[in-house]
């Protein structure tokens, strides 16, 4: 079924990371964001929305009037977007991630323990 709920919230000059966007997507709405979102790439790789340059009214406008009119687009992101999130974010992938990351630190300064101070 098409989700006909919509999300409308005050553009940002500056977002970091993007929560606002993840929970739209994860509520499963196509989301409109500029390229400064933390989160472009994921939106992006996951067709979830469109990325527009958040200084040019005409692009938010473009931006917005398109993922309005495109049913199918929106059908999609009902169904993917959810599903999207849950692989991407959940407790245990980015645990998974946390835990490398500490890993690849952790490894790099075991090997500098010999440059001396």
């Amino acid at each position: 079924m098409l989700r006909e709920a919509w999300a409308f919230e005050l553009p940002s000059h500056q977002e970091n990371f993007g929560v606002a966007v993840l929970e739209a997507v994860a509520a499963g709405l196509p989301v409109v964001i500029s390229g400064e979102v933390q989160l472009r790439a994921f939106i992006e790789e996951n067709e979830l929305g469109r990325i527009i340059d958040r200084t040019d009214p005409s692009a938010i406008a473009a931006g917005l009037s398109t993922v309005l009119a495109d049913v199918d687009g929106r059908q999609r992101v009902a169904e993917a977007g959810p599903a999207a999130v849950r692989d991407t974010f959940s407790l245990g992938r980015v645990g998974e991630q946390l835990v490398e990351m500490y890993e690849s630190v952790l490894s790099t300064a075991s090997s500098h323990d010999d440059c001396g101070d």
